[in-house]
């Protein structure tokens, strides 16, 4: 039996076409990375001392961030937790 992955990182151009719709950034992305439900976050992905990734800010992790220039936040009704970056 195989778990589910706590988090998916996806190159944008191959991320599903559902998780790039939710893109705010209008172009420049580079990376779709997705926690799963309950998963365990690790340390660079979200802090406390970070912006709360889901009040609509452009910030989270300083780590996520360097994967681009910025990071968009989105919670899915299915529990996943979205973070799209950009540069």
């Amino acid at each position: 039996m195989s778990a589910e992955p706590d988090l998916i990182v996806y190159d944008f151009r191959s991320a599903p076409e559902e998780l790039k719709a939710l893109s705010m950034h209008g172009g420049d992305e580079e990376w779709v990375i997705v926690a799963r439900e309950g998963a365990r976050l690790p340390w660079w992905f979200w802090t406390p001392e970070d912006n709360d990734p889901l009040d609509g800010s452009r910030y989270g992790s300083e780590w996520v961030r360097s994967f681009g220039g910025e990071a968009h936040f989105h919670a899915t009704t299915d529990g996943r937790l979205i973070a799209i970056t950009a540069h």
